[in-house]
């Protein structure tokens, strides 16, 4: 539904009562206005509150947008106008009010509540209400001890100081026992009870209290033989005995036997313990030396398990040796042999496990601390199946590849060390790339025997250090901070100077450029060299690429005189020679966008007449050799300067927006546009960034707020409005975009004269669809640097269609910057083990070496990954366009959905 203009507003108010849709209408476009500050806005408002009254008025201010984010802003000049005189604010406005402030701490509502001096009007059983008259200054309101400790712990609110008073003033009570029960976990309010003096009432749980909260002193005062602390811990919840129990351990003196099995430590009290809990009690009695009280524990139910486990995590020389003299050792025969290794029992180890498998069997499920003991145990012994124990018995591609990097560090070492070359080849290619091409070195003179693995042998032995340009693209950073092909215009042409519009063929292999140097030109990709120049007598402003040889070019023309602004010529260029294109009868001044549509060579051109601040602007759709037509889109419709248009991937749907509308139509019948809902939103006269996907529309501001319309054009859905950085980020956006080859929208922005590029989740704007592959969420949220502008340059992006290829102009005069996007599909995995690629990463690495302005240390080593990859998949068959989480052998066939 279309605005109603203010003054329209103004008109209708004087005669439709607010309770109809055509007066609440015209209520809310000027409530829009006067919280925007609008003089006209406030005055028509202050006449509407005089003859609809504060009720009516107040309620739809009240009313949420269509968009469904609530209207009141209390910052805004309209709740200060309306609220000129407290006894006219209704029972319902304080109430909200109320709501929100108790909810977040604003300093405007809070200014206004203090002047109305009025509690909220809920019944007193609800929270709002004693909470309301606290903040108002009643000291004598009761208030519920769950609430009034709730709101003593909150920090972030002027309320929560209020209610720590008045838990100070009780001393004592339910609401101080609530409150010291939920400070152990905030750091804040367990500051609050020590400074002051806080604790439970009930001496049992003060006990616990002055145990987590680390209070020495008077824990020890209270308890000095642990019986409360016992009869505590069996009374806390079990999701709170593990933090009870780190708690005791940082305090000394704390009989754990005792507090852990009861005061009779009888045999059924520990066996009753959880396995967690046993662990625990013979790690603090093995620390302390208590080798007394441990052999009473000894005989019963895992006590020996654990005793040995803590023996040797712990490295206590004396619990070791307790174990050797007593000929202690864990009833699992895993465990059995892990121990012999650990504490040096060799020959009992060699007897119990000479093949190595109860060994293997305990690495694998074994925590990453012990792992790395149990290699240094193997060392020491020798004579161990290393590859055996790291990697399972079956020595499987998937199970080599998944080990961390010390242990393929620890493999190859010693398989280097003992020169075991026909078990470490198969390894290499399955090692991540840098680590391939170093352990290739070690061998020598020696040679895999099979044509194939001879051969891929070769190329990485020839390879150089990859280490530190697969770092660089697995990480981003310094792949990004310089472009990965920089065209200098004046080494094509000395007359092409700075570069004011580009455009890419619909093949992305060419790039087009309108220039100062009253020239445009045609760049090939491939060997970046000039491929056409176009001369003019005045300056291209605007260029599309329409064919691999075909432009059309936007010309301002001369100006005729002071008085008369130049008539904007329109030229189309292929291999047949110029064609000047006629926009019929009407006199253009300026062309804003044009871009290549759908069709073999067709375009649109929005374009302003004369009197651009009246909002006269014309969408034309044209063709080569064919006349400009004027779609009637934007008939009738009065529009702001800062007016721009965007299209689909496909070229098919177009999208007319500035700051405060925006029109969507099907280029096949443009006339029957859409406007689309929630649209107004935004204020300001700038143009605005805009990009379209398949199914959304996106329109950002400077600021980098962004509304996003899902299905704009079938929908007729409110945006979703987001940020695309932190509000207090010194940072402009100024381009927007949607990458097919990342399915993600792409955002440029600019801080101070650092460039940098965004791919927000889509999640986060409020759209589920995109966000698993190619590009994952965890490298999104980081800007990616694109390096700097110099001073007083003006930067502008455009994407290739295929979204593979970023360009950028006005960053460095007389230059164009070329980035290779593609090469973020390579960077969740290039980094991994070559034993965990799929065949879909092969695929990926195919895809990007395509890319025509990849730098030559990206595409050496993505050359290199290709070869390997190659190699490993040369048996695989699969079938399908997408492949299954299985990681395909050497001889596997994988099936596709």
């Amino acid at each position: 539904m279309r605005p109603v203009r203010l003054s329209t507003a103004s008109f209708l108010l004087l005669f439709s009562p607010a309770d109809v849709p055509r007066g609440r209408r015209a209520l809310r476009t000027v409530l829009d206005a006067a919280d925007t500050g609008d003089p006209a806005g406030l005055r028509i408002l202050a006449r509407a509150v005089a003859r609809l009254g504060h009720e009516a008025v107040w309620q739809v201010w009240l009313e949420p947008r269509v968009s469904g984010r609530r209207a009141r802003r209390w910052d805004s000049p309209a709740p200060a106008e309306l609220a000129a005189d407290a006894s006219t604010v209704p029972d319902r406005v304080v109430d909200v009010a109320w709501d929100d402030w108790l909810e977040e701490h604003d300093s405007e509502p809070w200014s206004l509540l203090k002047r109305w001096n009025r509690p909220t009007t809920v019944d007193a059983a609800f929270p709002a209400h004693g909470l309301s008259r606290l903040a108002l200054g009643d000291t004598t309101v009761s208030l519920d001890p769950a609430v009034l400790a709730a709101t003593a712990a909150r920090f972030d609110h002027p309320l929560g100081e209020q209610a720590r008073d008045r838990l100070l003033a009780l001393g004592v009570g339910e609401a101080v026992d609530l409150y010291c029960a939920a400070s152990v976990g905030s750091p804040d309010m367990r500051e609050f009870c020590v400074t002051h003096g806080l604790a439970p009432s009930d001496e049992v749980m003060r006990a616990v209290f002055f145990v987590r909260t680390a209070q020495q002193d008077q824990y020890e005062a209270l308890d000095p033989d642990g019986a409360l602390l016992a009869l505590g811990y069996r009374s806390v919840p079990k999701k709170d005995r593990a933090a009870l129990r780190a708690a005791m351990a940082d305090l000394n003196g704390i009989d754990t036997l005792r507090v852990l099995a009861g005061q009779g430590s009888d045999e059924h009290h520990f066996v009753s313990l959880t396995e967690k809990e046993r662990a625990y009690l013979v790690g603090q009695l093995t620390d302390r030396g208590d080798w007394a009280r441990l052999w009473r524990l000894v005989p019963l139910m895992r006590a020996v398990d654990l005793f040995c486990a803590t023996a040797v995590q712990a490295d206590t020389p004396d619990a070791v040796a307790f174990c050797l003299t007593h000929h202690l050792a864990p009833a699992d025969a895993a465990e059995r042999a892990a121990f012999f290794l650990r504490t040096g029992q060799h020959e009992q180890y060699r007897a119990l496990d000479p093949d190595g498998a109860l060994l293997a069997a305990h690495y694998r499920d074994a925590p990453t601390e012990e792992r790395s003991a149990l290699r240094e145990a193997m060392t020491r012994l020798g004579g161990i199946d290393v590859l055996r124990v790291l990697a399972g018995q079956r020595h499987r591609d998937g199970d080599v590849a998944s080990l961390n990097h010390k242990e393929r560090a620890y493999l190859t070492g010693q398989l280097t060390r003992r020169r075991d070359w026909d078990r470490l080849w198969p390894l290499t290619v399955l090692l991540p790339l840098a680590d391939a091409v170093r352990v290739v070195h070690a061998f020598g003179d020696w040679r895999p025997s099979g044509e194939d693995d001879r051969r891929m042998f070769e190329t990485l032995l020839a390879a150089g250090p990859v280490a530190k340009q697969v770092k660089a693209l697995s990480t981003g950073s310094p792949v990004w901070g310089t472009p990965h092909t920089r065209i200098a215009l004046r080494d094509l042409d000395e007359r092409a100077t700075d570069v004011v519009d580009l455009d890419f063929a619909p093949d992305g292999r060419g790039l087009a450029f309108a220039s100062q140097g009253k020239c445009a030109g045609i760049v090939d990709l491939d060997s970046t060299t000039l491929f056409r120049l176009y001369h003019f007598t005045g300056s291209p402003t605007r260029i599309a690429q329409l064919g691999p040889d075909a432009v059309v070019v936007a010309d301002s023309g001369r100006y005729r005189g002071r008085q008369r602004p130049a008539r904007t010529r329109l030229h189309y260029y292929d291999s047949q020679g110029r064609q000047t294109l006629r926009f019929g009868t009407t006199r253009i001044t300026h062309v804003r966008e044009l871009r290549r549509t759908a069709g073999d060579r067709c375009f649109i051109v929005l374009a302003a007449q004369d009197s651009t601040e009246e909002g006269e602007w014309t969408l034309f759709t044209g063709e080569a050799g064919g006349p400009l037509v004027d779609t009637g889109m934007l008939s009738g419709r009065n529009h702001h300067p800062g007016l721009t248009a965007t299209l689909d991937p496909e070229g098919r749907t177009v999208a007319v927006l500035d700051q405060r509308t925006a029109l969507v139509a099907d280029l096949a019948d443009p006339t029957a546009a859409a406007t689309l809902r929630g649209s107004t939103a935004a204020a300001g006269d700038s143009m605005p960034h805009a990009a379209m996907s398949p199914t959304l529309l996106v329109r950002g501001n400077d600021q980098g707020r962004v509304q996003v319309w899902r299905d704009p054009l079938t929908s007729g859905k409110a945006p979703v409005s987001k940020r695309l950085w932190q509000q207090q980020e010194d940072r402009r956006l100024i381009g927007l975009a949607w990458s097919p080859a990342l399915q993600r929208l792409l955002a440029l922005s600019r801080r101070g004269q650092d460039i940098a590029v965004h791919l927000p989740r889509l999640k986060a704007l409020g759209t589920p669809a995109y966000d698993e592959w190619p590009v994952p969420g965890t490298r999104v949220p980081k800007p990616i640097p694109l390096g700097s502008a110099v001073p007083g340059a003006r930067p502008f992006m455009r994407l290739s269609p295929g979204g593979d290829v970023l360009a950028m102009g006005g960053v460095l005069p007389g230059h164009i910057d070329l980035y290779a996007l593609s090469l973020l599909t390579v960077r969740p995995f290039i980094g991994k083990p070559m034993g965990l690629m799929r065949p879909r990463d092969l695929t990926a690495v195919v895809t990007v070496l395509e890319n025509p302005v990849l730098d030559e240390e990206s595409r050496t080593t993505l050359t290199l990954l290709r070869t390997c990859l190659e190699h490993r998949f040369r048996h695989d068959v699969w079938l399908g366009d997408t492949h299954g989480a299985a990681v395909a052998g050497a001889y596997d066939i994988e099936l596709g959905g």
